[in-house]
């Protein structure tokens, strides 16, 4: 839970305009504590982080406090779109790593480091190729050979920028890994929360569920994030490493097709959001 102070950082406006907000609409309402301070948690921080980025771009305030008072769905927060050359540039690159011709692609790549965000090229760039490269294997257009070269080439980007040292503060690293051999899902959601200054501790794939429990005796985060692909969760692993206090984030295509079970503990938070929504959201949770 947050006080008004922390909620108000994080969020990005003055505490007199959340306590306007709840006066006003009566959406978003705290929780007290006995002493009657205002408790947030993270799930109302986070709406609010989204409201004040839609009111950024143009949304009037009150007409979206109307929308979750009706329990309609959010305008989508409206992302850099792809351009022209960033797309010309992306398939360069493809065809660079497809055709294993790795010093082209070398330079393809850094090109594309030296002039746009990390958010944009993860949004972008990284997400599309990965994508690409499985489909095109999935159809039988890549060879093996060719798909594990281009995939190794790009985790190997994205390894290089998690290594880069970060100054530690006050709050421990986001642990995360995944359960099974693919692993581009937790590397992008790592890279994300390194572009907002996060210290990562990126375990991995191929984490055993059943080790999860007594890693969270040896090492304790604030949070933990497991990014399931063909793997799906095992809940009496997770639910006994819930007991540790850990806030545990779920994540992945392999949560599609898992029944989620109704009464999980409250520390334990299947997303659904896209990478850079997610990131905010575990941003939120480590700040506690």
């Amino acid at each position: 839970m947050f006080d008004i102070e922390k909620a108000s950082e994080l969020i990005g406006v003055p505490s007199s305009t959340l306590r306007n907000w709840e006066s006003r609409y009566g959406v978003i309402k705290p929780k007290r504590s006995n002493g009657g301070h205002r408790k947030y948690n993270a799930n109302q921080v986070y709406q609010l982080i989204q409201l004040v980025k839609l009111q950024s771009q143009g949304h009037k305030i009150s007409d979206l406090f109307q929308l979750l008072k009706e329990s309609n769905p959010l305008p989508q927060i409206q992302r850099p779109n792809l351009t022209d050359d960033i797309a010309v540039k992306r398939e360069a690159l493809y065809q660079s790593l497809i055709n294993l011709n790795q010093s082209t692609a070398h330079q393809q790549l850094e090109l594309l480091h030296s002039f746009s965000p990390l958010n944009y090229l993860l949004d972008h760039v990284y997400a599309w190729l990965f994508y690409r490269i499985g489909e095109d294997w999935h159809e039988g257009a890549l060879s093996v050979a060719k798909e594990h070269f281009a995939t190794s080439f790009l985790r190997a980007r994205l390894y290089k920028m998690l290594t880069t040292p970060f100054v530690h503060n006050q709050v421990k690293p986001v642990f995360i890994a995944t359960p099974d051999i693919h692993e581009g899902g937790g590397l992008m959601l790592s890279c994300y929360l390194k572009a907002k200054d996060v210290d990562v501790m990126y375990l991995g794939p191929l984490l055993p569920q059943n080790e999860i429990p007594s890693l969270l005796k040896d090492e304790i985060p604030n949070v933990l994030c497991l990014s399931f692909v063909n793997s799906k969760p095992d809940w009496s692993f997770l639910v006994e490493a819930s007991n540790s206090g850990v806030e545990i984030c779920l994540g992945g295509a392999g949560l599609q097709n898992s029944d989620v079970p109704k009464d999980l503990p409250k520390n334990i938070h299947v997303l659904t959001m896209s990478g850079e929504d997610a990131s905010t959201y575990i941003q939120i949770l480590n700040a506690k």
